[in-house]
């Protein structure tokens, strides 16, 4: 068991995914570089991963000491009597979109962990909060009904793949009709449908622009390039964010994102991927809901979301901290942060770029950020039972 410390410096593994970014300007790099890990220019970073899910666990210094390890030897100093850390907190760069993709509810996690676990490789749920850093662009959430209606009725070439004048019944039935024959549409029909669509555009908007880029990227034969015309297609300036509930469809195109996310790597993904694709479960499992996904703004600062996994808040003024494990970053500026019990003799230490420390649940610390700081802190949420 590692000593006893009110804070506990991270290092945290870099996910090299296809989809990451090879930008030497990005925010993941910088910081990355500075602490965490060496990436080679051609290196695609794509996620900074902050926590203890044990796919990979987060490192504390200087011990070499997993942070699920040390958490399973001092869990009552550590977490409390939560059992486990319930978040996972990233950053994420899209150099390129990501899968059309939604994330189970703890019921279906369960079985589709039993059922495959190296597809699912956790039984968790994965409600998750995305934050925009910079240019966050995504399609989320089932588009007006009227509006995806209107997208089908005037494009002829995506009638036939859609089996649109069959479907009946309520706008959920006609929308499920219209999505599941799309998605589960043979790869030459999506390519003939996808030709004829490229031909009939002339001066593309931006739903339009949107097929076009995935067509580009991800060739004509993947029913994924059509998620434009049925999905919100939304832009974020920084410091606007969305939550993502289960079973919701979504697809990050670009941007640099700060994730907090219940501790879980459940990802259920019907196109825009190699990777293994699940379109029946897909399909099965979507809300269907209809409509603009609402913007997550802070409040007071805090980005409040409707679970108990995780909290985020912005640490731009002074703020004391305790009662909640905790993981704060720093991504630019300088954060002081002081013990107020002094479990050890470092009661104070300046906290730079690049810096994540870890917050057990028995410590008390105050945090003082000095001016024009970025740095944000995400913990569990509800209320802790000592």
């Amino acid at each position: 068991m590692i000593e006893r410390r009110p804070w506990y410096h991270l290092k945290c593994p870099v996910q090299k995914y296809a989809w990451g970014s090879k930008s030497q300007d990005s925010i993941l790099r910088k910081l990355a570089a500075v602490k965490h890990a060496t990436l080679q220019p051609e290196d695609p970073a794509a996620e900074l991963w902050m926590g203890a899910h044990p796919s990979a666990p987060s490192i504390i210094v200087p011990e070499d000491v997993p942070l699920n390890s040390a958490i399973a030897a001092d869990p009552d100093y550590m977490i409390g009597n939560r059992g486990t850390l319930s978040f996972l907190f990233k950053i994420l760069h899209a150099g390129s979109p990501l899968s059309i993709q939604a994330h189970p509810d703890k019921s279906l996690a369960e079985i589709l962990h039993a059922r495959d676990p190296a597809n699912y490789p956790d039984g968790n749920h994965k409600p998750e909060l995305a934050l925009c850093l910079k240019g966050m662009r995504a399609l989320v959430g089932f588009r007006d009904f009227n509006e995806i209606h209107g997208e089908l009725e005037r494009r002829l070439a995506l009638q036939p793949l859609t089996n649109f004048l069959e479907a009946n019944g309520s706008e959920v039935e006609r929308l499920k009709h219209w999505y599941a024959a799309i998605m589960r549409a043979r790869p030459e029909s999506v390519e003939t449908a996808a030709l004829a669509l490229q031909a009939q555009i002339k001066t593309a908007n931006s739903v339009e622009q949107c097929f076009l880029d995935l067509s580009r990227q991800y060739g004509l034969r993947d029913p994924g390039i059509f998620a434009p015309f049925f999905l919100n297609l939304m832009e974020f300036a920084p410091g606007e964010g969305i939550f993502l509930g289960p079973n919701e469809p979504h697809s990050y195109l670009g941007g640099e994102i700060l994730e907090c996310m219940a501790a879980s790597d459940n990802v259920v993904r019907a196109g825009l991927t190699p990777k293994f694709c699940d379109v029946d479960t897909l399909l099965s499992m979507l809300t269907y809901r209809m409509g603009l996904h609402k913007t997550v703004l802070e409040a007071n600062g805090t980005y409040a979301v409707p679970v108990d996994d995780f909290l985020l808040k912005r640490v731009s003024s002074p703020m004391e901290h305790s009662g909640h494990p905790a993981i704060l970053i720093v991504i630019k500026g300088l954060v002081e942060i002081r013990d107020q019990v002094e479990h050890s003799k470092k009661s104070a230490e300046g906290l730079v770029e690049g810096d994540v420390v870890f917050l057990p649940v028995k410590s008390t610390v105050v945090l003082q950020p000095s001016a024009g700081t970025e740095a944000f802190l995400c913990q569990t949420a509800g209320t802790f039972l000592p």
